[in-house]
């Protein structure tokens, strides 16, 4: 299977994303106790994603992510380097996430910075 450039460029849009934003929880001191507040939350699709893949074991019977912020960050950057493995297993479930934000991309206006201006000192 081959990757696109705009896929290309949608995996590294979506490397920024997930390398800037990483789940943070506070406790605050409340009446009876603490309480935890978001401050900051992962990217969407990341939540979607490891909502989607979820594992339980007997050690810990609460179910838990099956997907690796390192490993999902590592397939994105072989993704957007254009050397995908079609067979692997994080690149069959990042793909039409992937797709999603290349569809997003195309649809996103095109902004055009103002060309940079030089100054010119008069000593």
């Amino acid at each position: 299977m081959r990757v696109t450039p705009r896929q290309r460029e949608a995996a590294a849009d979506m490397i920024l994303e997930l390398e800037g934003t990483r789940l943070q929880v506070a406790k605050i001191p409340s009446g009876d106790g603490y309480i935890r507040v978001v401050l900051q939350e992962n990217p969407r699709w990341y939540c979607k994603l490891c909502a989607e893949h979820l594992s339980v074991r007997r050690r810990f019977p609460r179910p838990r992510p099956f997907i690796k912020r390192r490993d999902t960050l590592n397939a994105l950057r072989r993704i957007s380097e254009g050397h995908a493995n079609p067979g692997g297993a994080y690149f069959e479930r990042l793909m039409p996430l992937v797709r999603k934000r290349a569809l997003e991309l195309r649809r996103r206006p095109v902004v055009e910075l103002a060309p940079a201006m030089e100054a010119v000192y008069d000593w």
